[in-house]
């Protein structure tokens, strides 16, 4: 592999590799340049997250060149323009970048350009300057303090036959889930290569005795899934928990995909007391039979919701009613009311479960949506 700066250069260059009319080049020191050009330059800077992470801040630079004595000033900007809608119109350029080198991107976003063409030595010149966080680490790290519960289709899993009888939680803490109710299969090859816990609407798998919550404690809750068309049945209550906590009729925190009657189906994350007025954040942007990588974290003060790196939303803790502590049991597949007949069951597949017993920082959740994202090239 390339060194970080020269994987950033390289990333970007083939994000505009499609305008015509122009040369393009990587940084070289000493090295003569053609005119037109336009030229990235990449630099090492700060460390992110914590020290030896291997995440850095990479501001990047990328100039434009043309002679000025056989360009035309308006076509020159014009080019340059070019250039820079390349790069602004496109609202996944981190997960681009991140097909296009061996680094994983976690922030990739133009944050200005020059107000002026700059001409000298019978040069036109513009540059724009870019915002990049990026790392060599693989995408298999993750950030490990807090880390409480971590399931993943392509580990641990027991099967009986066909059905899953049991899913080994991953974290170390032991936190494993079994089958509770009906049958979940695994699915070998579903999203990207990877697979899946499948669940068809009757079946769930229960992790008990997980941990005493209450609607005020912090706790981070992401998820890989993708839910189908027969999640919603019309008339009924339909949210359907991916994955939920509550302890007959206690604290309910979850990740539900679906919608109550005729509501379009969409991707919610509620904090609450269950049935007492708990609180949803929405968002109609996960459709049916789509993959949807979902983060909500509640600090404690501050309930935050997020979609394929998205935010969707944000809810105080203050305002949910009649929170109160509860020793949960995390249910996955379904909500864990465990007196509830129906316990809104979820038809979908499951690929993926990270927990923290914290609120994870925006630099952590970014850098285990990478990992996610790389693995299963979601958005």
């Amino acid at each position: 592999m390339a060194s970080i700066e020269r994987e950033v250069e390289n990333a970007l260059l083939n994000v505009v590799s499609g305008i015509g009319g122009v040369n393009f080049f990587t940084s070289e020191r000493s090295t003569a340049r053609t005119i037109p050009s336009v030229t990235v330059q990449a630099q090492i800077g700060s460390e992110e997250i914590v020290p030896f992470s291997g995440v850095f801040k990479t501001p990047t630079t990328i100039t434009y060149v043309a002679r000025a004595d056989t360009t035309a000033r308006a076509d020159f900007d014009a080019k340059f323009y070019d250039i820079l809608e390349q790069l602004y119109r496109s609202p996944d350029l981190a997960s681009y970048l991140t097909d296009h080198s061996n680094l994983t991107f976690y922030v990739a976003k133009v944050t200005g350009d020059s107000p002026s063409v700059i001409s000298q030595n019978r040069t036109w010149s513009r540059a724009m300057t870019l915002d990049v966080t990026a790392t060599a680490v693989k995408a298999s790290s993750i950030p490990l303090s807090g880390l409480s519960l971590w399931l993943k289709a392509d580990a641990g899993v027991t099967l009986s036959g066909v059905n899953v009888t049991a899913w080994a939680d991953q974290s170390g803490n032991g936190n494993n889930a079994t089958a509770r109710t009906g049958n979940s299969t695994l699915v070998s090859s579903a999203i990207n290569g990877n697979p899946v816990l499948r669940f068809g609407g009757n079946a769930n798998l229960i992790t008990n005795n997980f941990f005493v919550h209450n609607y005020n404690t912090p706790i981070t809750i992401i998820a890989v899934s993708k839910a189908s068309a027969s999640t919603v049945f019309s008339g009924n209550p339909t949210a359907r928990y991916i994955v939920g906590v509550t302890n007959n009729g206690g604290y309910e925190a979850g990740l539900t995909y679906g919608g109550y009657g005729t509501e379009t189906p969409n991707f919610s994350v509620g904090f609450g007391k269950s049935y007492v007025g708990g609180q949803d954040i929405e968002s109609s942007a996960m459709g049916e039979n789509q993959v949807g990588l979902s983060s909500s974290i509640n600090s404690g003060t501050l309930i935050s919701a997020f979609l394929n790196g998205n935010s969707v939303g944000t809810a105080d803790p203050a305002d949910q009613s009649g929170g109160s502590n509860s020793t949960g049991a995390f249910s996955i597949g379904s909500d864990v009311v465990l007196d509830e007949i129906d316990d809104f069951f979820c038809t979908c597949d499951i690929a993926e479960i990270i927990i923290y017993n914290r609120a994870i920082t925006t630099p952590e959740r970014q850098q285990v949506e990478a990992y996610l994202n790389t693995k299963y090239a979601i958005y």
